[in-house]
């Protein structure tokens, strides 16, 4: 008899171009729940994190110096984001010989033209200066008109930031299918089976979705996998298992504990009741927990006597945060 399923699964950065019009594809086609798959990212936040994942490094022709290029943000409202690609030059020594802008970024957000009408969309400009003007390491700036090699690395990094400011919001990147795939997971019930992640141990009764899941995994890129195998009804697993949701059990309780005693501080400081709505959220997150608690104790058949003891210290506190959402 198998208690459940161990699954971990890796998805290789590199690899990773899946559209996400695709992933709702397949979505569908696995029958899995679409409200997991995240919304798109939006274009202000593909802007900063485009921008700032670029860096071109080379060495000048003339100089000889070693040269990166890297983004720094200049300003920020509402209207617009500005910054700047900075070209730094080090000499042998690694000292930084010079510093100076070489292309100008703006993001500017969509704006209403007049009461009532819909908002312009967002745009983004960027152009590559034609004269540097570096900090140097003397009392004067050094202006120079920027080098045939300076401008073509410039274009490549430009080129480079269109495509990966496109691709943020139409492609989900590595890190957004590994929280889709774990959320789906814990979804199930898992428990995080390692303190490092990547493992977890998954009922048996949410097999289907697990199956599912590797399908989806395996639809990504032959590089990317999820896999999973049975853990069966054995005293050494049981033991096992007990030792990794009691620990699991441990940092929930204490969690919650902790949250309930910040909320109860900001109103002590506001002199007023905890609100409701927060209190009610701690509680449905209590109440979740419970149940989970109470499956996997049926489950490795934990005695009762020691679940009890387990939420001792925490019922005062949870018998107070129910009184607060009555």
């Amino acid at each position: 008899m198998s208690l459940g399923q161990l699954v971990w699964f890796s998805v290789h950065k590199a690899s990773v171009k899946l559209e996400l019009s695709r992933a709702k594809e397949l979505f569908a086609a696995l029958n899995l729940d679409p409200a997991y798959l995240p919304r798109g990212i939006l274009p202000v936040y593909a802007f900063q994190a485009a921008s700032a994942a670029i860096v071109e490094t080379y060495i000048d022709d003339v100089t000889g110096e070693h040269v990166t290029l890297k983004v720094q943000q200049v300003s920020r409202s509402s209207e617009q984001h500005v910054r700047h690609v900075i070209r730094y030059a080090t000499n042998k020594k690694t000292r930084l010989t010079s510093a100076g802008m070489v292309i100008e970024l703006k993001f500017n957000h969509a704006r209403r033209t007049e009461k009532g009408r819909q908002p312009v969309g967002h745009a983004v400009t960027d152009r590559i200066v034609n004269v540097l003007v570096e900090a140097t390491s003397g009392d004067k700036p050094r202006r120079f008109h920027i080098s045939d090699q300076d401008r073509q690395v410039a274009e490549t990094w430009l080129m480079r930031f269109r495509e990966e400011y496109e691709s943020l919001q139409t492609h989900l990147s590595a890190d957004a299918i590994r929280t889709v795939v774990r959320d789906l997971l814990l979804s199930c019930d898992a428990l995080l089976a390692n303190a490092r992640g990547g493992t977890y141990f998954v009922p048996t009764e949410h097999r289907e979705t697990v199956a599912a899941l590797h399908a989806f995994v395996a639809g990504i890129s032959d590089k990317c996998h999820l896999n999973a195998f049975d853990l069966e009804d054995t005293p050494t697993n049981i033991s096992m298992l007990q030792d990794v949701w009691l620990e699991n059990a441990r940092d929930a309780l204490e969690r919650i504990d902790s949250e309930l005693s910040a909320l109860e501080k900001k109103a002590a400081a506001r002199n007023s009741k905890l609100m409701p709505k927060q209190a009610v959220s701690l509680l449905v997150e209590w109440k979740a927990l419970k149940e989970k608690l109470d499956h996997y104790a049926a489950l490795t058949r934990y005695p009762s006597s020691s679940l009890r003891e387990l939420t001792q210290p925490y019922k005062e506190r949870i018998v107070a945060l129910q009184q607060l959402t009555r």
